[in-house]
């Protein structure tokens, strides 16, 4: 049973991670058709708003993998874990924004960092705890390597889509729909073609 766990929380955590480095990805190549799309912004709100979903870009990966741990260590029993790790994630957080905010210019900025440093630091404990808990360890490779790669191409091209768009069109909202479509076909079909998952995970 053990090791019928360890696959399905390998395979859960590598789901996950196909899904969320490609999202987080696109939300930092994007940042700002994808702002101008949502809200209509002068261009100083739009400028602050792009550069804070660019900087929290990286915290959707930290908050889908802690939040996908926090529930295996739930279906383990291990029901304070999650909590505690929380707690203590919660304090190393306020112990970066308070200095951050009163002793630097970062303003929202600020925010944004503690908040990466959060998840982040939540990323951690929960993945400890789970190894604890059923002692796995996660394939690198296929996991995170492969979909990192594949969504560097896919950020890459989508800009260059939506570049090139924008250009012919002359409107962001036009233009970042199908770049987004775009960008999702490459990715995937670069993660078939890199081998990042298997016919039977398929």
């Amino acid at each position: 049973k053990i090791g019928e766990a360890r696959a399905k929380v390998g395979l859960a955590v590598k789901t996950t991670m196909i899904i969320s480095i490609p999202c987080a990805v696109g939300l930092f190549a994007l940042a700002r058709p994808v702002t101008a799309l949502l809200f209509k912004n002068t261009q100083e709100s739009e400028d602050l708003a792009t550069g804070l979903l660019m900087a929290l870009a990286v915290s959707v990966v930290f908050y889908s993998l802690s939040t996908l741990n926090s529930q295996i260590l739930q279906g383990l029993g291990r029901l304070n874990a999650p909590i505690i790790n929380a707690g203590l994630s919660l304090m190393l957080q306020s112990a970066v924004a308070v200095p951050l905010l009163f002793c630097t210019g970062l303003d929202l900025y600020a925010i944004a960092i503690a908040n990466i440093v959060y998840s982040g630091f939540m990323c951690i404990l929960n993945q400890i705890s789970v190894r604890k808990a059923i002692g796995y360890r996660q394939e690198i490779v296929s996991t995170f390597l492969i979909p990192l790669l594949a969504s560097a191409f896919m950020g890459a091209a989508a800009w260059a889509v939506y570049e090139a768009l924008l250009m012919l069109t002359k409107s962001p909202r036009i233009s970042v729909i199908p770049a987004i479509l775009i960008g999702a076909v490459i990715y995937f079909a670069l993660l078939i073609l890199f081998r990042g998952v298997s016919e039977e995970e398929l």
